[in-house]
């Protein structure tokens, strides 16, 4: 998966005509942004899991094609905490994109794995099933060569769907995580 092509082929996508999906955010300071004991530098910090679950249910259910923007209501200011809001929360979902990537990448070895062993499995099940054909064909010879097909055909089956539907799961979460990267953010008092 190319990130990056997937990345400009979504922003392209955006109808920056549109007025923007507004994402409020009501915050006491930019300390509320990170954790207290994160130990990421400040610019890097991990944004607080409440406000980014929340941030990533609000573009779920946004029109993919409408710009965002994240509207910070801050009861306390100073100087520079647009800018810095503005780090942790493009920082944040930088690093969301780029964990779940690898998440994926261990996922499909993980199932590409399991196919081989499926495949292989199956072909030792065709084998015995194969084997009880030289016997007589009287019933339990007949259940032992059926059975024998149907368990490999079964073990092959979880892995044979993850290739076919299994692998989209999670891609709502990086594409939500690359337009919160891309967004607008603002200061509101």
């Amino acid at each position: 998966m190319d990130i990056l092509k997937q990345e400009k082929k979504l922003l392209k996508k955006i109808r920056r005509d549109e007025p923007p999906v507004i994402i409020p955010v009501n915050l006491d300071n930019i300390g509320e942004m990170s954790y207290k004991h994160d130990p990421h530098s400040t610019g890097e910090a991990r944004l607080n899991l409440v406000i980014e679950e929340y941030l990533l249910d609000e573009v779920a259910q946004a029109d993919m094609k409408s710009p965002l923007n994240i509207e910070i209501h801050f009861v306390e200011t100073k100087d520079g905490d647009r800018e810095m809001a503005e780090r942790i929360i493009r920082n944040n979902f930088s690093r969301l994109v780029k964990n779940s990537l690898v998440a994926k990448r261990k996922e499909m070895k993980h199932w590409r794995f399991n196919f081989i062993i499926g495949l292989f499995f199956l072909a030792v099940c065709i084998f015995f099933s194969q084997v009880f054909k030289i016997f007589p064909n009287d019933g339990i010879n007949q259940i032992m060569e059926e059975s024998f097909s149907i368990i490999g055909w079964v073990a092959l089956w979880e892995p044979a769907s993850y290739f076919l539907y299994g692998w989209r799961e999670g891609s709502e979460t990086i594409t939500s995580s690359i337009r919160l990267k891309n967004a607008e953010v603002s200061i509101v008092k």
